[in-house]
């Protein structure tokens, strides 16, 4: 794998991708909407994509990659932030190498008719697809095309019209699980399967705001999903480190919801001793040489929120916080904050942990900037 010259990392956040990068050696440049310490920290040049939307600006990322146009870069890694945006990662290919999944692979997996078609083909369960405008009923999910995080996600209103690149799909209830994998274009291996954490209140909301690793999954369950996600890996020609989201109901049966192809949220839950980064590097190589962590501790991260628009403080900040903004910048409401991680023995005190270092964050920061 080239050493020798650094790999450009471009994505909403790119902190854990270079971080995992560093704990291989691997200099990183990084493009991404936070430039937190963290990734300052390991990153050898740091790129802010300023805006106040919730996803990334493509013309202020053209600039900056015309701006890095001369540079030599090994290769060129991608997070969220691209997936309705194949034409930017066929830009990028034609400058650099990507490793990672071409826009045609993208495309497949996001466009809601592609998917769910191929779906069907497979006779793989997914949740009920509609669209355009037609008389529905039952609770139904509003999504964007190429959407990511969750931002892009609303309980739909009957009779509302859907916009231009979006689809509705039905709410399923039951547990909200992700899969971690590697995948070469004919094979894959399952680095992990995650439990995504459900929105306590009763708002229309559906943002990230974390997940917890499940080492000890029923053998079934994760059987089930090995062979749903060998059989998309082949159909796809799925390349890198991906991620598949999925409900399961009150019956155990699985519904796929998506496929991300790139690297997710989730995947840092995994990483231990060895890079995720490098393996996903060798995995567009066709190498699939990670070993994944077998043991029983649970690994968790929660997203916190900021409740109404503040200029962060200068403090220390606690060493489980990861994603730490800089002193001075200003947090948009509703924008993340920061990230908790934890990790314990059993998923209560996984909960216990995750409740105390919150409390911490608000008596650091003014309780009434951070959403509940």
């Amino acid at each position: 794998m080239p050493r020798n010259k650094p790999w450009l990392v471009i994505a909403q956040s790119a902190r854990a991708l270079a971080c995992s990068a560093a704990k291989a050696g691997i200099e990183t440049c990084v493009v991404d909407r936070f430039a937190d310490l963290d990734t300052q920290a390991v990153a050898s040049d740091v790129r802010l994509i300023e805006s106040d939307s919730k996803i990334l600006d493509i013309n202020k990322l053209l600039d900056i990659i015309h701006e890095y146009s001369n540079l030599k870069f090994a290769g060129v890694v991608t997070g969220s932030g691209l997936e309705s945006h194949t034409d930017i990662l066929e830009f990028i290919n034609r400058h650099w190498p990507l490793y990672g999944n071409d826009g045609e692979t993208v495309r497949a997996c996001k466009d809601p008719v592609l998917f769910f078609d191929l779906l069907d083909k497979l006779r793989i369960p997914h949740p009920e697809v509609a669209l355009g405008n037609r008389v529905i009923e039952g609770k139904w999910l509003l999504k964007h095309t190429g959407g990511a995080g969750g931002d892009h996600i609303s309980g739909y209103v009957q009779g509302g019209a859907l916009p231009s690149e979006s689809y509705l799909q039905k709410k399923i209830v039951g547990r909200a699980l992700s899969v971690v994998f590697l995948a070469n274009g004919k094979n894959c291996q399952l680095i992990g399967i995650n439990e995504i954490w459900p929105v306590t209140s009763e708002k229309d909301d559906y943002r990230y705001l974390g997940a917890v690793t499940l080492p000890e999954i029923g053998t079934q369950l994760s059987a089930e999903l090995g062979e749903i996600t060998h059989t998309l890996v082949q159909a796809l020609k799925l390349k890198g480190l991906c991620g598949m989201d999925l409900i399961v109901d009150e019956n155990d049966q699985c519904h796929i919801l998506e496929i991300n192809p790139r690297p997710t949220a989730t995947f840092e839950l995994h990483e231990r001793a060895n890079s995720l980064f490098e393996a996903h590097i060798l995995a567009c190589q066709g190498r699939l040489e990670f070993s994944p962590d077998t043991g029983k501790i649970y690994f968790a991260h929660k997203v916190i929120y900021a409740a109404e628009d503040f200029i962060l403080p200068e403090f220390v900040w606690p060493l489980w916080a990861t994603d730490r903004p800089v002193s001075g910048r200003v947090i948009r409401k509703d924008n993340p904050v920061c990230m908790i991680q934890a990790h314990a023995e059993n998923i209560h005190c996984i909960h216990h942990l995750l409740e105390n270092r919150t409390q911490v964050l608000r008596q650091l920061l003014p309780m009434q900037k951070l959403a509940a």
